[in-house]
C-alpha cells in the first residue's frame, strides 16, 4: 500500500457528475466573470481560466466520443457547442475567443 502522503497527492478517481458541456460552461460563468477583470488587467494568456475549462471537461467537448469528447463537432451537436461557447464568452470574452 502507498504511504499516506502519496495517497493524498493522487487525483480522485471518482466519476464526475454527468452533465452536458453546456451545463458545465453555465456553471463556470460566475467564476470566469469574477476573474475577468484581473486577467484583463494582467494581460497575457488566460492560463488559469483554460485550466478551469479543462477541469470541467470543456476542452474535450468538441472531440468525437471515441477520443473522449462529447461529439460537439457533429452537425447535430453544433447548436449545443455554440451555446457552450456563448456561456464561456459571457463569463469572459477573452477566454471565449480562445476557446
Amino acid at each position: 500500500m502507498l504511504p499516506s502522503p502519496v495517497l493524498k497527492q493522487l487525483p480522485s478517481l471518482a466519476l464526475p457528475e454527468l452533465r452536458t458541456p453546456e451545463q458545465a460552461a453555465a456553471e463556470l460563468v460566475p467564476r470566469l466573470a469574477a476573474h475577468a477583470a484581473l486577467s484583463d488587467h494582467e494581460g497575457g494568456f488566460p492560463v488559469e481560466e483554460i485550466a478551469w475549462l479543462r477541469e470541467a471537461g470543456l476542452l474535450a467537448a468538441p472531440l468525437q466520443a471515441q477520443w473522449g469528447g462529447a461529439n460537439g463537432s457533429a452537425t447535430e451537436q453544433m447548436e449545443a457547442l455554440l451555446k457552450t461557447l456563448k456561456h464561456v464568452g459571457r463569463g469572459n470574452l477573452a477566454v471565449g475567443r480562445v476557446y
